[in-house]
Order: C-alpha cells, then sequence, then structure tokens
C-alpha cells in the first residue's frame, strides 16, 4: 500500500486529526518516512515490524528494532523512519485526537494514558497471537484510511483501541507503576473515566458520587488522597484541558466551544478559562499563534487525570 494521509474523517467530528501508515513488503530499497510525511498535529507512532530491520529516530533518541517487533512511542516533526531493504511489516503515525478517541473513558483509560507518553518495545518471536493481531490491526487501518467506506471512523478508533489494550497487556497489564490497585484506588479510577465521559453533562460531585455507589464525602477524601485535590477541582481540571485542546487545535468561535463543552453562554466559558488558566479564551489563541511552531506543545495526554 502507497505512503499516503488517509482519507478519513477526523478522530472527532469538531477537531482536527490525522493518520499516515504505510505497509512494507521487502523492498530492495530502503523506505524513509521523515519531515515530509510528519504530522500538523502532536503524534505518535507505532512499527510493527515481521522481519528485517528499521530505525525509529527521534530529536532525543533513536531505537534499532529487528524483527519479529512491536514497537509504540511519542513522535514529533523531527522524528525519521527508516526501514533497511527487506524489511516486511507496516507503520502508523497517529495525530493525538485519534490516540485520545481510541484510549476512550473506561475504567483501564488511565493507564492506557500513561502508556502511549512512553517508549514500549515487544520482542514478537515468542508471541504469535500479538503479532497477528497487531497485523490485522494495523492493515485494518491502513485499509479502512485507503477506502471510502461509511463509518469508516468509527472501525478505525475500535482497532487503535484493540491495538493499544493488546500493547498494554503485553506491557505487563499493570497501572504505570507497577502496583496493585486497592478498591479505594479503584474508584478513583472509576471517577476520572466517569468525568472524562460527563464533563459535559455538567454532572455534579453528588451525581458522581452516586454513580459511584459512595457519599459524596468519602469520594473528596479518595480523590484528595490519590489525586491531590478535591472532586471539583478534578472535574473543573477536565474542563479547562478540553477547552485548551479546542483552542489550540480547532478553529471553532469561543461560542461554539462554550456549546461543545456545555456551557450556557461564551461569558460563562470566558470567565471559567480566565480563572482557570489566567487569560481569556481569545487571549490564549493569539498567545499561541504568536510562539514558534515547535513549542506548540498543548496539553499532554496525561494530563488527566
Amino acid at each position: 500500500m502507497p505512503h499516503r494521509l488517509l482519507s478519513v474523517p477526523p478522530a472527532a467530528a469538531d477537531t482536527p486529526g490525522q493518520i499516515r501508515g504505510k505497509w512494507l513488503s521487502g523492498s530492495l530499497r530502503p523506505s524513509i518516512a521523515g519531515r515530509a510525511e510528519a504530522l500538523a498535529v502532536r503524534s505518535y507512532a507505532v512499527m510493527l515490524l515481521q522481519s528485517g530491520e528499521a530505525r525509529l529516530e527521534r530529536e532525543d533518541r533513536a531505537l534499532a528494532l529487528r524483527g519479529p517487533v512491536l514497537a509504540w512511542t511519542p513522535w514529533g516533526p523531527e522524528g525519521r523512519i527508516a526501514a533497511a531493504p527487506g524489511a516486511v511489516g507496516g507503520y502508523l503515525l497517529l495525530g493525538v485526537d485519534w490516540v485520545t478517541s481510541a484510549i476512550g473513558h473506561e475504567a483501564e483509560s488511565a493507564d492506557l494514558r500513561a502508556l502511549v507518553e512512553r517508549e514500549t518495545v515487544l520482542p514478537l518471536g515468542t508471541e504469535p497471537d500479538l503479532a497477528r493481531r497487531a497485523r490485522a490491526a494495523v492493515e485494518e487501518v491502513l485499509e479502512e484510511g485507503a477506502g471510502s467506506e461509511a463509518a469508516a471512523r468509527a472501525v478505525i478508533e475500535a482497532h487503535l483501541r484493540i491495538l493499544l489494550v493488546r500493547i498494554w497487556r503485553a506491557a505487563g497489564h499493570a497501572p504505570a507503576d507497577g502496583r496493585p490497585r486497592g478498591p479505594a484506588e479503584r474508584i478513583y479510577t472509576r471517577f476520572t473515566a466517569l468525568v472524562a465521559q460527563h464533563f459535559r453533562d455538567r454532572w455534579t460531585v453528588e451525581q458522581y458520587a452516586a454513580a459511584l455507589g459512595v457519599s459524596r464525602d468519602r469520594l473528596g477524601d479518595i480523590c484528595r488522597r490519590f489525586g491531590g485535590r478535591p472532586p471539583k477541582a478534578k472535574i473543573d481540571d477536565r474542563l479547562e484541558l478540553e477547552a485548551r485542546l479546542f483552542l489550540e487545535q480547532s478553529t471553532h468561535s469561543v461560542k461554539q466551544i462554550a456549546e461543545l463543552l456545555g456551557f450556557p453562554s461564551a461569558s460563562h466559558l470566558s470567565r471559567f478559562f480566565q480563572r482557570h488558566a489566567g487569560q481569556a479564551p481569545g487571549a490564549y489563541r493569539r498567545a499561541l499563534a504568536a510562539r514558534p511552531e515547535g513549542l506548540r506543545d498543548g496539553p499532554e495526554l496525561h494530563a488527566w487525570p
């Protein structure tokens, strides 16, 4: 399959998102993906190498791969993929919105958010099932992106999520710090997942507590213990993060963003953003536009929770 910007809609209808990818079929020539293939948004790279050799070269380090292997890493505009002659496999460059959508709002989503922000390399020599499933996911994303079938976005998101969960399982199926979670920490994880799912609905702390089967005071204690902040502050953190993402990665007006985030008016959003970010939405956008391109990092996925 030729290298291309996949002809699919963004990961969310109201935010930009991109994927690039290529299947390598053992060409006698090296295959290079560099700045010309870089995405305009913060991105991630996944490389499935069935046989042969390749290098994932980031700004800060180079990762040498020998197949069979599956690798995931945060990516950047200076990144370079260099597959040696004869290499067989495929790679995807994923925009941040696609990864966010694939992570979703399930109980394991917090662990997936931590996973995508670090480098993971999984040898596949003794993992034939993972190799088969990873190939299926990469091929489906490439095929759906190259076509024009209905609901391609939903299919791509599903396969990306399957791929992420498979990588997470193979990498240890554990929280980022390796500790088993107790009942209280599981409640906190469920709370952050619920916030990600319902913050646009403007649920109150009482509604979250009821959904979790605990009292408001108990939820407050748990949030302070594991998140360092009370529940209302965590909810506001999620709203602020989403507002920043819209301001940085979409062309929506402040009024449109307010509607998408459940605010009654643009002025309500402006006051909220001024209070939490220290400047009005318009000023934030202008300051962002004035910064050098390479410094426009935006909110990180691991900033939540």
